[in-house]
């Protein structure tokens, strides 16, 4: 039964660990990133 209620917290810890990662890319791509991708080719451009 201890094993059991070890492996369901070590389980718990590692998929908020996980959501928590995906947030974080989540986030990220939405600073980087925009809906027209002609803009953002656009940007890029200008920007090299």
């Amino acid at each position: 039964m201890l094993h059991n209620r070890r492996c369901a917290e070590i389980l718990r810890v590692v998929l908020r660990e996980k959501a928590a990662i995906i947030r974080t890319y989540q986030e990220a791509l939405s600073r980087t990133r925009t809906v027209d991708p002609l803009l953002t080719m656009e940007v890029l451009y200008q920007l090299s």
